[in-house]
């Protein structure tokens, strides 16, 4: 396994199972709150089922890779029936090479990426849907779930990240209505399942929730500690400047195709990654926030690799 990653998580799940204590994860005997617990469970029953080895702890980040490569593939089909298209796709997704290490390793940025990537299409689905359709409801729902899951992966990060690329597709769509429709049904579903659980944790651990909140959130954005990655932001800009620059390469070959049928399906995509960009440029912009950029990384290239099926296949 890999230091120090791997042994840490690896440690986290042995201790869980050995105290039986399910909501309060410890690291050598002391607390540890730097995330919510939904990774650790899932590792946790992973182990389980095939024993405290590297494979029990990778399988997990494994499972969750294929899931979101088989959601890209799912919405590919949905709005386009083009199976040809859906397997670009997805083969696009699951050969990326940082895909690949996220997949490889017990970290959280696999869930988190799944979660962040079901509530973007989710939510984008929805917008296209007629406002009482069941379908929609079912897809809002889907979208509060996903919420939940991502907030209880990785926190605050979970809900923000899908939360701003929404916010700004919607803004570029001026589907202005449906900054009122969405909360109707995604924030009762997201409560109902978030605050079980958080009791459940003030219970087994009172300091959890102000540790966490204070700690990992507020104080990274207000104080001038240094982070995990010390790096300023602009470190990591030409990062977001390629990744842009690509992605408008293609869509300007996509959106205006010689048969011209595809212009508008191209340009929902388009604007789904450019709220994806714009969402992770964000996060970089906190100087004191570069952890986990992996998983955020990875969460907003799943539109851009529809975009690349699309070319090869139009091309």
């Amino acid at each position: 396994m890999v230091m120090p990653d791997e042994f840490r998580h690896a440690e986290i799940v042995r201790e869980m199972r050995a105290q039986k204590n399910w909501f309060s994860p410890h690291l050598l005997t002391v607390r540890y709150f730097e995330k919510p617990v939904f990774g650790h469970h899932c590792n946790i029953a992973s182990v389980k089922c095939f024993g405290e080895n590297a494979f029990g702890l990778r399988f997990p980040a494994a499972i969750f890779t294929g899931l979101t490569g088989a959601m890209i593939a799912a919405t590919v089909w949905l709005r386009r029936r083009d199976a040809k298209l859906a397997a670009l796709a997805f083969g696009f997704y699951m050969s990326f090479a940082l895909v690949y290490g996220v997949a490889t390793m017990p970290i959280t940025d696999a869930p988190v990426t799944f979660f962040t990537t079901a509530a973007i299409f989710s939510a984008f689905l929805a917008s296209l849907e007629e406002p009482l359709a069941l379908r929609r409801f079912f897809l809002e729902a889907l979208c509060a779930l996903a919420l939940a899951g991502g907030f209880y992966t990785k926190g605050a990060v979970g809900i923000a990240v899908p939360g701003i690329s929404i916010f700004f597709f919607l803004v570029w769509e001026k589907k202005w209505r449906e900054f009122y429709r969405l909360p109707l049904v995604v924030l009762p579903v997201f409560l109902a399942v978030v605050l079980p659980v958080a009791r459940q944790i003030h219970l087994a651990e009172p300091d959890f929730w102000n540790y966490f909140i204070n700690v990992e959130h507020i104080q990274r954005f207000t104080q001038n500690a240094p982070g995990q990655h010390p790096q300023p932001w602009w470190y990591f800009l030409p990062v977001v400047l390629a990744d842009a620059c690509a992605v408008e390469e293609f869509a300007q070959q996509i959106a205006v195709p010689p048969d011209g049928h595809v212009r508008g399906k191209a340009a929902h995509v388009f604007a789904h990654h450019l709220a994806a960009v714009v969402a992770y440029a964000a996060r970089l912009a906190a100087p004191h926030l570069h952890t986990g950029v992996r998983g955020v990384d990875v969460g907003s290239h799943a539109a851009a690799h529809i975009l690349t099926g699309t070319y090869l296949e139009q091309h």
